[in-house]
């Protein structure tokens, strides 16, 4: 956790449970989480219970509790692949892990 200094991200996918329905590629969720071979491109099927725990599991958001670097999110909000919840998501539970310090993380939102 203290190996970087700081941290900037550009439209991040941080909660991979939260995203895949609400992409248009919730294949990549799929594919991303459990592997090649893992998603059905003839049908969706909503994912289920497990399949929602392990997504979360394999999302940055699981790991928030180790970041200490200081981290500057840049959304924009015109994004077709990942919506712009995901960054507005991860700045509020850094902001809300940061207490004291919320200055810590920075937010950039873009037309």
């Amino acid at each position: 956790p203290e190996l970087f200094k700081g941290a900037a991200m550009r439209n991040p996918v941080t909660n991979i449970a939260t995203m895949v329905t609400a992409t248009d590629i919730p294949d990549w969720c799929y594919v991303e989480t459990f592997g090649p071979g893992s998603y059905d491109y003839t049908k969706f099927q909503p994912p289920t219970a497990d399949q929602l725990q392990a997504m979360h599991a394999a999302s940055p958001v699981a790991h928030l509790h180790k970041v200490t670097a200081p981290t500057l999110i840049a959304l924009g909000l015109s994004d077709k692949r990942v919506p712009p919840s995901q960054g507005l998501e991860y700045y509020h539970a850094l902001r809300a892990k940061n207490g004291r310090h919320p200055s810590k993380t920075k937010l950039l939102v873009y037309e």
